[in-house]
């Protein structure tokens, strides 16, 4: 077992379960993203690496909640001497990585996982769901977009009109409709089927040969977004960040929700993001 922080790895072979843990909610702060990118770095630089990376919570209630406010807020900004200008490059590097590597990255997911927390899973090679999942963008109640890649990997899955409801809307899908509308591979009545069906599929794609893997990844993401659209949406993100209304959103929500800290304000996040307009 190797640990990054807030993610422990546990290698079997050519198989590797990442766990993620950050308490409380496992918000998507700047240690994970730093974390998650030393560790794809690893995978990188490595002359042999594994073939496939399982991730997983360690919170059974939230994958990944969402991407930590201070980043984006003016008002509350991350403590010195952070830069959010390095951190989220640390998020959209991870994210590119993931999609761009010859590894194989599935999604074991169970709970909440919304805004660059489903962005992350987006650009992951698979996904399954669990009951208790719920999944979308909330990026347009704080009046910003699913910029670091979110909008247009969703798309590629779901189609564009899907895509523009849930987007438009910060409404949620469970397991089951993420498994119906293609935002997710297959859907489990539990965590423990899921993790069984998982690993068999993992395995079983470790049995065949690493430079065919990546090969067939490869052609794969020949349908993937170019990287200058996803760079676009950086610049879009960046704009409408320095708005007054993001910033006014962004400040209501860190002081309605206790400061992105366990309660009802994060339990129904997607229905709550109307309170910011109100």
């Amino acid at each position: 077992m190797t640990g990054y922080g807030t993610l422990r790895v546990i290698s079997k072979g050519p198989v590797v379960r990442a766990v993620f843990d950050n308490p409380p909610i496992n918000i998507l702060d700047h240690k994970v993203f730093f974390d998650l990118h030393a560790f794809l770095t690893s995978l990188k630089e490595d002359s042999n690496p594994p073939k496939v990376v399982i991730f997983s919570s360690a919170n059974p209630k939230f994958f990944f909640s969402h991407f930590d406010l201070h980043i984006l807020s003016e008002s509350s900004p991350l403590p010195q001497p952070l830069v959010p200008e390095e951190v989220t490059r640390k998020f959209v590097e991870s994210a590119r990585m993931m999609s761009n590597m010859g590894v194989v990255f599935i999604a074991e997911i169970s709970g909440q996982s919304l805004g660059a927390g489903n962005e992350i899973l987006l650009q992951m090679d698979m996904r399954f769901a669990a009951a208790g999942t719920k999944l979308g963008s909330l990026e347009i109640g704080l009046g910003l977009l699913h910029a670091g890649g979110g909008s247009q990997y969703l798309t590629k899955l779901i189609g564009r009109g899907r895509a523009l409801e849930y987007l438009l809307s910060a409404n949620t899908v469970d397991a089951e409709t993420a498994e119906r509308i293609g935002w997710v591979n297959k859907s489990f009545p539990s965590v423990n089927e899921m993790t069984v069906y998982v690993d068999k599929l993992a395995h079983r794609i470790a049995s065949f040969p690493a430079t065919a893997l990546a090969a067939t990844k490869d052609s794969v993401n020949e349908q993937a977004p170019s990287e200058d659209a996803l760079n676009r949406d950086i610049g879009r993100i960046t704009a409408l960040g320095q708005t007054p209304e993001a910033q006014m959103a962004l400040a209501k929500f860190l002081e309605l929700g206790n400061d992105q800290q366990p309660g009802p304000w994060e339990d129904g996040l997607n229905d709550n993001l109307l309170k910011l307009w109100q």
